[in-house]
This record gives structure tokens, sequence and C-alpha cells, in this order.
């Protein structure tokens, strides 16, 4: 039995449209969209980028335009045999994340948990919904917010956050944010935890935390930064 185009619209649509009200379906659609296809012989079954959705899909796509443009920067490059070394230099290690956007969430996870092992499940939990829960909540600021890239592989975490957390187990997360227009602020927090979209991300992901890693007493917590505001704490992780 080989993969079919019925079968993978009909499983994206129950992973993002399903028990989802009108107005979150109508924002939702693009996902549930057949975005990219790539079949592997070892197993045709099954559509090995069915998790690439349509905020990856953009995040490719300008991954790959930038990186042409930069190579073609550096092959025009002309002068002196360190120029042009420094110019390949610059295009095969590629722009740091935090400087590819101007808005940042860090995701935090800590457990005050003397088990390493319970504390690291918990917080491989949180990493597994992180892709979804930022389209099912962040995201759903549809005039500012054009897609938000996370990303394990920033490994900086500013001074002042990891003193305040430096007794627990902790694992973060980096969020770039991509907005429509030049925006100096995104509003996330709300007086009303109703309204916040941040604590509605983490009380979406404890919701559909198993009962036994809930036990361990791990908690999330999000931060938010922009170039404008915080970019003392931003360049202390771009050194």
């Amino acid at each position: 039995m080989s993969w079919t185009t019925e079968e993978e619209i009909e499983a994206r649509k129950d992973l993002f449209l399903s028990k989802r009200s009108e107005e979150e379906i109508i924002n939702l659609q693009k996902h549930a969209n057949l975005l990219m296809v790539v079949l592997i012989p070892g197993y045709p079954e099954q559509n090995c980028t069915f998790n690439v959705n349509y905020s990856t899909r953009q995040i490719i796509q300008k991954e790959l335009i930038d990186g042409n443009n930069m190579l073609i920067n550096v092959k025009n490059t002309t002068g002196e045999y360190e120029s042009i070394t420094n110019s390949w230099k610059v295009w095969l290690n590629g722009i740091k994340f935090l400087e590819k956007y101007k808005h940042f969430l860090l995701i935090l996870c800590f457990v005050n948990n003397n088990n390493p092992k319970e504390a690291e499940n918990y917080c491989r939990f949180v990493e597994s919904r992180i892709r979804l829960e930022l389209v099912f909540t962040i995201e759903q600021n549809q005039k500012q917010i054009k897609y938000t890239h996370s990303t394990d592989a920033e490994k900086c975490l500013p001074r002042e956050i990891k003193g305040i957390y430096s007794e627990y187990y902790i694992q973060y997360w980096w969020v770039g944010i991509e907005t429509y227009n030049q925006i100096e602020h995104l509003e996330f927090g709300k007086s009303n935890e109703e309204d916040n979209i941040l604590i509605k991300f983490t009380n979406a992901i404890k919701e559909k935390t198993p009962f036994i890693l809930g036990k361990t007493g791990g908690s999330l917590k999000l931060f938010y930064f922009n170039s404008n505001n915080d970019n003392k704490i931003l360049n202390e992780c771009r050194k």
C-alpha cells in the first residue's frame, strides 16, 4: 500500500482542524493543505515531510532565498585573498539565529525534580508540542504575525534568567517571529489570563501533558524580547 493524496489531506485536516472553532478553522486551513510531498523508496507509505506546515514551508523558502543571495554576493566578491576567504566563511556559517528576526520568544522548561531522567522526559514532551502550539496560539495573531521559527540550536540563555532558575533542571528554545510590517512591539500579554496569548500557549501544553509527566512538577515560562527594547539582552547572546 502506497501513500495517497486523499489520506494525507484527511490526516492533515484531523491534525490542524479537528475540534476547532469556525474562526480557528479559517486561520488554520492553510496548514491543512497539501504543501510538500517527499516519498522515499524505503518507506513509500508515508510522506516524510508530513510535519511541514505552512509556516515551516515559508521558513524553508526564506532560507533558500537568503542563502542564494549570500552566495551571489560571495561570488561577486573581489579583492585580497583574505577578503574572499572571509566572504566564503560568512556564507558557510550562515546568519546567526538571533540576527534573523526582530522579535523573539524564549520558551523555558524548568523542573524542580531530583530525578534528572524524569525532568528530561517532561521537557522532551514539551519540545514535541512546541511546533503545533505555536501555530495554534501564537500565530493566531493573523494581522501582525506572518510565521514563527523555533530552534534548540541557539545555546545562549541570558544571565539574568540563568541566575533565577539556576536550581532547576532546564531546557529552552528560542522562537523567531516574522511580522508583516515593521512592528516595534508585539502585544502578547493581557491583564486577564483568558486573553493572554503566552498563558494560552503554556496552558495548551499543560492540558496535553500525560498525567505521569505532570507529576514531575515541571513548568513552562515564556519571555518576549524585541530588538528595540531588549537589544542589550539579545546582544549578550549574539556574541
